[in-house]
């Protein structure tokens, strides 16, 4: 009975047992209290030449590698390791596993990466930290506490995960050799993952690898829509650092802080255009329209705003043309109509009698139905032309810069804001966003 009730139960097995709580109090009290750095602590100045030999010599003293458990508490995680094993592992395969295993026909064996299976062990160090041990710190900042914790339980089921994957190849009547090479790797320690809610999409903080500690953090994100091109790399380091400062590497999510600091970049964005600046534009290169694939009535490149907005700028400057595979600014334009751009007739009668002529009343049907919501501007110019500024559409401009940003928005259940721009409506958490 007490092995049918602790198999698969750790929690339970070590609520009920002393002998157990104090082995973890012992292995937590033990550990000296040292912290990475960048630079070599004082008291340590003449015993390591760098800090880089100085963390690789803290991960070994505070047990951070899963696979060196360190001398002075290796009594009691050997007999942390026993008892768990002997009491809560269970050696067992579901039938229907073994089934396929010995009776499917395979035409061909893959060896399979497996990094992307993660264990939740806080389900382990919180209920050490906040349940066992509540309140008590061993004297080390809770980060640490929650590295050790983790790495005991990395080398508790290092064991237990060797001996199912050994019974894993006796099962299907592997020879001794071959069962030696299934094992389990522990990579990665991952203090933050972030899951967005489409598939690959992610991001994490990186603490440990391979024994290795990261100081400061290090950050890793996969598939979110600001690191993708056509983003300026300026817009993606800024929601990356906000990423990394309120959710990947702080203790709590810091959810206000967050919409706070995305209403101020809001704020510089639309200071920035309005200076002139092209510093957060989307970028895109400009091919010719042979360049583009054909459809069925042939108006595949004028679907697109780099292709509209390079021929209109082509247009209204052919002295200072964009030739294919050039680089390009993609600014939007709230105009709709001739009636939109009369806020510049006075200013710039000019540019606005050539837009008027070469764009609304061009000769080419494709430049009149591309009207002027568009304009690209060539990587060599380095402002925005005066007379485009009273025509900017920032509201869109935002709104679409802060939607690379909304997968992580979309993660934390953020709500959109629907406002309306000379466009129509547009879905987007954008600068109106109450905090």
């Amino acid at each position: 009975m007490v092995y049918l009730y602790y198999a698969n139960n750790f929690r339970d097995f070590i609520r009920n047992h002393e002998k157990v709580k104090l082995l973890l109090k012992n292995i937590l009290e033990t550990l000296p209290d040292y912290e990475a750095s960048k630079e070599v602590p004082d008291r340590f100045k003449n015993k390591f030449k760098d800090a880089k030999e100085y963390n690789e010599w803290i991960v070994g003293e505070m047990f951070l590698n899963p696979y060196s458990i360190p001398s002075s508490v290796k009594e009691y995680m050997d007999e942390f390791i026993t008892l768990m094993k002997q009491f809560v592992y269970v050696e067992y395969l579901t039938p229907d596993s073994i089934l396929k295993l010995n009776n499917h026909t395979r035409n061909t064996v893959l060896l399979v990466d497996t990094d992307s299976n993660m264990i939740l062990a806080d389900l382990f160090v919180s209920f050490v930290l906040k349940e066992i041990f509540p309140g008590n710190d061993f004297g080390r900042t809770m980060m640490y506490n929650e590295m050790i914790l983790v790495n005991v339980i990395c080398a508790t089921l290092s064991v237990s995960v060797a001996d199912i994957l050994d019974y894993y190849g006796r099962c299907h009547n592997m020879d001794e050799e071959s069962r030696s090479e299934l094992t389990m790797k522990n990579e990665f320690l991952f203090r933050t993952l972030f899951l967005m809610n489409t598939k690959k999409r992610y991001a994490v903080s990186i603490v440990l690898r391979e024994g290795n500690i990261y100081v400061p953090f290090k950050s890793d994100i996969k598939g979110a829509d600001f690191i993708k091109a056509g983003v300026t790399q300026d817009v993606s380091d800024r929601f990356e650092k906000m990423l990394c400062d309120h959710i990947l590497y702080s203790d709590k999510l810091e959810l206000h802080e967050l919409m706070k600091d995305l209403k101020k970049f809001e704020k510089e964005i639309y200071k920035d255009l309005k200076d002139g600046n092209m510093t957060y534009l989307k970028q895109q290169q400009y091919k010719s329209e042979s360049g583009y694939k054909s459809s069925e009535n042939g108006a595949t490149a004028w679907r697109l705003q780099v292709y509209k907005g390079s021929e209109i700028w082509n247009e209204l400057y052919p002295d200072n043309k964009i030739y294919s595979l050039d680089r390009v600014h993609i600014l939007k334009l709230a105009v709709d109509g001739p009636a939109d751009i009369e806020k510049i007739k006075n200013d710039f009668p000019e540019e606005y009698n050539k837009v008027l002529t070469k764009v609304f009343n061009s000769s080419r049907n494709e430049i009149r139905n591309a009207g002027f919501k568009v304009i690209c501007i060539p990587n060599g110019i380095k402002a925005i032309p005066d007379w485009l500024r009273p025509l900017i559409d920032y509201d869109v401009i935002i709104s679409n810069i802060v939607g690379s940003f909304k997968s992580i928005l979309d993660a934390l259940r953020l709500e959109d804001v629907v406002f309306k721009s000379t466009n129509g409506e547009v879905n987007s958490a954008s600068c109106l966003i109450s905090i």
